[in-house]
Order: C-alpha cells, then structure tokens, then sequence
C-alpha cells in the first residue's frame, strides 16, 4: 500500500522532507535579511562618544553641530559621562536645557555619569576616558524633580599635571538654587 501511494504521487519521504527543508531555508534566508541589524549604518561609519562636555550653550545646538562637523555619525549609545561647567549646573534654565536633551533622547542611559569643573577641565576631558562617579543621570533627574532631597554633590575634576582629578563636591541647594563649593581631599573615590 505505501508503495503504491508513492508512484501516485511520484514522490518518497526523501523528495518531500527536501523540500520542506528547502522552504524552511528560504524562510529562515527572509527572516535573516530582515532583521540583520539594529541599524542602516555599518560599525566603520559610526563615531562612538564616551564622554559629552556642556558648557552652557543650547544643548540640542551644540549636539546637531558636532555631528555637521563630523563626516561620520556621532553615536551616544555607549556615553559614560556628562561634564557640565559650573555655571551651566547654577543656571536652572540652562541645566533643565541639559537634562531634558539628554532624558528624551534614547541613547542615553540613566546610569550615566555626571560630573561639574571648569572649562579647562572640560576641554581636557574631552581627550581622557575612564572616569567613574556615584552621581548619575538618574540621580540628577531626581534631584531636580524634588525627589532627591534638597541638595545634590556633584563631583569636581581639577586638572593637574594633565591628569583629571577628583579635588572635591559641588554642592547644589534645590530650595533657594544657590550653589557653593566644598573642598575635600582628592581621594580615589568620592563619598556618595
């Protein structure tokens, strides 16, 4: 009987599973072309910036000119650091100008680290990698929205000998937005 079903069709078990195999390859080739990526540019045409320095300027503004002046695309995906002068974290308009830049764009992730110095420090780090911080995007964010309390120690890097350097905190009051400075020892770690 199984023979005979065979010569009617004039297919065996072998023709048929090669060509389930066979549809199952061209699927699979389909679904691989697809979805071969998270993006249209390729890794050599992409810049990735590690470190982000604000000064006080409009951020969007600032962001759109170092990518008209880049020739490739400048990618926050794996940013690790925010520098912001001083002045730009003691002005509240420019600082609200800062973090809603850097909270409604996806590529920035909240455990990114923040850190305040003047502009020396921040041409200088520009240069340097590697920094670490208690302080976070995400802390911030909260401190700002009134969730934090109502001061906030942001780290300040001093230059010296051309190394960047904890030298101490930035303390920022929230209730009456005053700013003052409190050295400490530069240590290897800051306290939270």
């Amino acid at each position: 009987m199984q023979r005979k079903k065979e010569n009617q069709t004039g297919k065996t078990g072998k023709e048929r599973k090669l060509r389930h195999f066979g549809r199952a390859g061209v699927v699979g080739s389909l679904i691989l072309l697809f979805l071969s990526g998270c993006s249209g540019r390729e890794l050599e045409a992409r810049d990735f910036v590690s470190v982000l320095t604000f000064s006080g300027e409009d951020p969007e503004k600032l962001l759109a000119e170092q990518q008209r002046t880049d020739s490739r695309v400048l990618d926050y995906s794996h940013t690790r650091a925010v520098l912001l002068t001083e002045r730009a974290v003691q002005e509240p308009e420019q600082l609200d100008q800062v973090l809603e830049s850097l909270i409604l764009r996806p590529e920035f992730s909240w455990n990114l680290l923040i850190f305040t110095g003047g502009e020396e420090v921040l041409q200088k780090a520009e240069e340097k990698q590697g920094i670490s911080s208690p302080v976070t995007l995400l802390d911030l964010w909260n401190w700002r929205l009134g969730k934090e309390g109502g001061e906030l120690k942001l780290p300040v890097l001093v230059l010296r000998d051309g190394n960047l350097l904890p030298e101490g905190v930035l303390t920022v009051q929230l209730s009456d937005r005053t700013c003052y400075k409190k050295k400490q020892e530069a240590k290897h770690s800051l306290p939270a």
